[in-house]
Parts: C-alpha cells; structure tokens; sequence
C-alpha cells in the first residue's frame, strides 16, 4: 500500500529538493505518495508540483488546525520553516517556533512513522550565552526540543552553510574578486548544497528509519576553507579571486542593522565553534554514510552556478546593436524615397501613385524573409536569457509578444493595402524594442563572468 510522504515549504530549496529527488527515486516514488504543503496552491509553483503528479494542499502554519488537516493521513513528514526567505526586520523566533511546533502536533496527530525536521544547532546552549543573538538557529533547535518533549518518531537535519550564501560575499573591482569574511582562512565550514542535496539526504533517512529514529544527521557535503572557497572560484572563472580577513565589527558593518549583529555571530560561530559544535567531524562522517546519492561539490556548484554562454551573452549587445542599425538603414531608404517593398526604385506603382504595386510572389516572399531575419536572432538572445536564470514568466511574455508583433507586421501591415497597414510600423519597432531589451538583459545576466 502506498503511504503518504508529506512535504512542508515544498515549492523552497529544502523542501523541493525532498520532493524532486524522492520524485526521481525508482524505490520511494513507488512507496510514497507526495503531498506538498503550500500556503497558495494557486501559484505557478504549487500547478508545477501538481503537474508532476503530487498533491498539493493549503495550509498557514500559524493556523495549527489547517496544519493537522494537511497532515492527516501521512506515514512521514518533512518538516521545515522557512525563516532563511523571510524580512529580518519581521523575523519572530516565536513565530518560528510556532509554526514548527504545530507540524509536530499534527505529526503526533497523524502518528507518523517519521517526522524529519530540519534543524540547526541551538547557539545560545552551545555557546553557554557567548553568541545570544541567533534567533535563526535557536528557534529551530528548540522546535527540535519539543519534538523529542513528544516522543515522536524523528530524525534531525540538520543543515550546514548554504553554498548559495558565497555569492553575497564577493567583492568586485578592477583586479579581481574578493572574498571578506571575519573567518580565518583555515577556518572549516560545513557547506551544503540544499536546492540539490537535502532530498539526498531525506531519501537516506526514509530509507533507513529504523537506524536512523532519534538520530541527527549532519546535511554537509564536507568541510571546506576560505582558502578553498576563492581557489574554486578562481579555478572556475578564470578571474583572481582572494580571500580577505575583516574584523567582526567591520563584517558587521556589511550588513543591513536588522540583520548585522546575527551575521556577525554567525561567523564567530563558524570561527570558534565550526558551526555544529565539538564531535561535527564524526557526526558528519556518519551521516555521508547514509546520503542517498553523492552530495555536490564546492567545485561542481561553483561550475552549475556559473554564467552559461557567457560570451555569448557579453557579445549579444553589440551583434544586435548592429543588426537593428542595418534594419533601420533599409527603414530609412524606404521612407526617404517611398519604396515600401520591393529592393529597387523603379518599381510599377500603384493606381494612386503613391508607391510601388508588389508582386504577390514578392510580397509573400518578403514576409517570409522578415520573419525569418528577426526570429532566430530573437530566439537565440532569449536562449541565453533563459539558461542564465532569467525570469521565466518574464522572458514568456516577452516572446509571446514577439509572436503577436511578427503577426501585426505581416498580417495587418506588409500584406494590408499598398503594404501600409497599420501593424508594420508597430510591428518592426515593438520588435527591435525586445531584441535590444533581451540583449541588454542578456548582458546583465552574465556579468559575474567579467568582473562586473
């Protein structure tokens, strides 16, 4: 019989995660059944979920009888709150501690075989008061806390620094990239690849419960340096990268005052504790053990997280600069002497005299030709937008508005009477408008890879 798996934040980095890789797994997608809980099932994220054949249910975690409802019926839960994505300055630990309380609750309601609970360590314990100011972690150890309270079967996650997090450290100047951190340049980091890896590591839980019940498991591809950090980079790149050294008080000083005095912590945590506390190094040899799969490499995200096509995207600008500049030379000669189709100036013209009557083979021709003089570039530039991380439901719009731009400037401009309709003009220029927005924005996209 099938059992329920249901996964909480299923459309964020952990819980996604959870669900594509128990989605791929020949084993668990044919012994659980997933269900993601959203606050909007709405969205396009929830519709994507249920597209792939997940059920995807509404629930606040404020509201404990909304939670206990999405709950019902489940054999397993991942659960996870989603503090990382939320405004520091509206941050409550409280509310935290809420929200994962009531998944607990309604786990003991449902009498679950497993409850997974992402974690992290409590700081302030760990630290006997030295680091107080870590709602972020502290919050999620004590929700860990009240679940062993409750004697609910549990695993403990406990997720390390997030790879994604590199990015906002780098500093960017005329001589390469700069890495400024309060930590040593030796100092270990535990680094986790989440959107990839924690269903690698759900997936080694579910499949050994029964080893793994009341257990923490430590969610680190391994231990990684400063040092070892800009050498990746570097190597990657192609551009000199360097690690710099800062005071806590000037590292603080890099971050917004709602989340500074945390930021700072959170590193002398790393510097003074190596984040998880004494034992990290076997609890975390332990843990790889059971990881479904192999975790991602700094090397190998630094490689997935770099600019895709970044020559491509740098030289976009100036190729389509130049494409419109031509198409807007022959736009001119049109206008100048009154040829509005055709490639030469002595053409038969019209009943009015006004301009040229095409030939229809012509004619057709030409649509055929502008079509195909706009489109491919058009596709190309949106190609590189796209694999760069471009906005989606932005680039969407976008070439759906070049299709209907391309048909106005046929259908209702080169093929209306005397090839004037009111379509051409809006259609060529609309046109133009997009490629040189998607090349600029191709551009941006890509500007890590130079330096910028």
């Amino acid at each position: 019989m099938t059992k329920i798996f249901t996964v909480f934040g299923a459309t964020g980095n952990q819980g996604g995660s959870v669900i594509a890789t128990v989605l791929g797994h020949p084993k668990l997608s044919s012994e659980y059944k997933l269900r993601a809980v959203t606050r909007d099932p709405s969205k396009p994220s929830g519709k994507a979920l249920a597209e792939k054949g997940v059920e995807v249910v509404k629930a606040d975690l404020m509201d404990k009888a909304s939670v206990i409802k999405a709950v019902e019926g489940s054999s397993v839960v991942f659960g996870v709150t989603n503090s990382t994505n939320t405004d520091w300055e509206l941050f409550s630990k409280d509310s935290e501690v809420k929200h994962g309380c009531n998944i607990a609750d309604a786990s003991k309601a449902a009498g679950v075989s497993l409850l997974i609970w992402s974690s992290i360590p409590h700081a302030t314990k760990m630290t006997n008061g030295k680091l107080p100011h870590l709602p972020h972690f502290d919050g999620k150890a004590e929700v860990g806390e009240y679940i062993r309270e409750q004697n609910i079967p549990s695993t403990f996650l406990h997720a390390g620094c997030f790879m994604s997090n590199i990015k906002g450290g780098i500093q960017k100047s005329d001589e390469g990239n700069t890495l400024a951190w309060s930590l040593n340049p030796d100092s270990k980091i535990p680094l986790f690849d989440a959107a990839a890896d924690t269903g690698k590591f759900a997936a080694g839980i579910l499949l050994h419960q029964s080893e793994l019940v009341g257990k923490d498991i430590y969610g680190a591809t391994g231990w990684y340096t400063p040092t070892d950090i800009v050498n990746a980079i570097q190597e990657v790149s192609g551009t000199k990268t360097t690690y710099q050294q800062v005071p806590d008080k000037t590292f603080q000083s890099f971050f917004p005052e709602a989340m500074a005095e945390e930021m700072m912590e959170t590193f002398v945590l790393l510097r003074e504790y190596a984040y998880y506390g004494p034992g990290g190094d076997k609890i975390l040899d332990m843990s790889l053990k059971y990881v479904e799969g192999n975790p991602t490499t700094l090397k190998e995200f630094v490689e997935k997280n770099a600019p895709c096509a970044a020559v491509c995207g740098l030289w976009a600008v100036p190729f389509t600069a130049y494409m419109l500049l031509l198409s807007n030379r022959v736009i001119y000669q049109r206008l100048k002497h009154g040829q509005y189709i055709g490639d030469h100036l002595n053409s038969e013209k019209n009943n009015s005299g006004n301009h040229e009557k095409p030939d229809p083979l012509y004619l057709e021709s030409r649509c055929h030709l502008n079509f195909l003089e706009h489109v491919p570039f058009a596709f190309v530039l949106a190609m590189i937008v796209e694999i760069n991380g471009g906005n989606q439901v932005l680039l969407n719009y976008a070439m759906a508005t070049l299709f209907a731009l391309r048909i106005a400037h046929v259908e209702i401009g080169l093929r209306s009477k005397d090839t004037l309709g009111w379509g051409r003009a809006p259609g060529i220029l609309g046109t133009q408008g997009l490629m040189a927005g998607m090349a600029v924005y191709a551009a941006y996209l890509v500007r890590d890879y130079w330096g910028y």
